[in-house]
């Protein structure tokens, strides 16, 4: 498909940008780069504090977070071709996305959702639930301004403290607990692959095993979205459907690899031009990138959906 053509964005961009957008990378490499800003005001301070985080990284005193790392130069591509749709999109798949799992306790709910990720009939029915619209981090709401005081801040999550009168990183006896098995409740699920493994080339969603029977739901306005059937129930997408309307095979000719296998197995008409809305491209985003975390859910009745 040529790039200037109907639906080349969605079609066309997104199979070859998708994969690999994503990555996660160890939480203490942001904070190195965050000293690094500071390096010329205090560069001797800074000198020390990074021997210091160095040191307590050597002897397993730190916290194994992680941080959602986004590759720049798909992102300007991605940004150019979507708009603020993207923007909205890629915030959206960082920890707004919800699997229901109906029943069959006797199966994996995680290998349910892989398969369902994949483009694979699931063992039983898989319901995706997508947040209304993006919610900000409290780090967005308030990240302090003053440079020892946020590197303190950043400090803290890997389970270190900074003494502001000595100037030294010392392990928090408080709030450190040994996580590299067992990461922090925040980043659950980045990181594992659960299920079989998968073929070279696939991606599947990071499933948090933790999470697989939480019985509580989102606590925020949500839209159900299902890409085998290309559909979203929020406003945007259902005034977008307008057109002729064309077969999932069609529309599968016209794409490649994981996307056109959703439309390959799609039993609906699809509008044309293709309806897109920022719930359908997170979950298009999250099919591609295993970096992005994916809550399961267990259901038992239609009213949990």
């Amino acid at each position: 498909m040529d790039l200037l053509e109907q639906d080349a964005a969605i079609l066309t961009l997104v199979p070859s940008l998708a994969p690999g957008l994503v990555s996660r990378r160890p939480y203490v490499d942001s904070l190195y780069t965050f000293l690094d800003t500071l390096n010329d005001a205090r560069p001797e301070l800074v000198s020390a504090i990074r021997s210091s985080v160095e040191k307590a990284v050597a002897a397993g005193q730190c916290k194994n977070v992680s941080t959602v790392h986004v590759d720049s130069e798909k992102t300007v591509l991605l940004t150019y071709a979507f708009g603020d749709l993207y923007s909205a999109a890629l915030a959206l798949a960082d920890g707004g996305i919800e699997a229901l799992v109906a029943g069959g306790e006797h199966h994996s709910a995680p290998e349910a959702v892989q398969k369902y990720m994949r483009g694979q009939t699931p063992p039983v029915p898989v319901f995706m639930r997508v947040d209304l619209a993006p919610r900000q981090t409290s780090e967005q709401q308030a990240a302090p301004a003053h440079g020892l005081l946020r590197a303190r801040a950043m400090l803290e999550v890997l389970g270190l403290r900074l003494d502001l009168d000595t100037l030294e990183v010392h392990a928090d006896s408080e709030t450190h607990t040994d996580a590299r098995d067992d990461p922090p409740a925040a980043e659950t699920g980045h990181g594992m692959h659960l299920g079989p493994q998968v073929p070279k080339g696939e991606h599947v969603p990071h499933v948090p095993k933790k999470l697989e029977t939480c019985p509580e739901p989102l606590q925020t306005p949500t839209v159900l979205a299902d890409l085998h059937a290309w559909f979203c129930s929020c406003e945007p997408f259902s005034r977008a459907c307008a057109g002729h309307f064309r077969s999932g095979t069609q529309v599968a000719a016209q794409t490649s690899g994981l996307l056109a296998r959703f439309f390959q197995r799609s039993r609906c008409n699809h509008a044309t031009p293709l309806p897109v809305c920022m719930h359908l491209l997170a979950l298009v985003l999250s099919a591609y990138n295993p970096a992005l975390p994916v809550r399961v859910r267990r259901i038992t009745r239609a009213r949990e959906i």
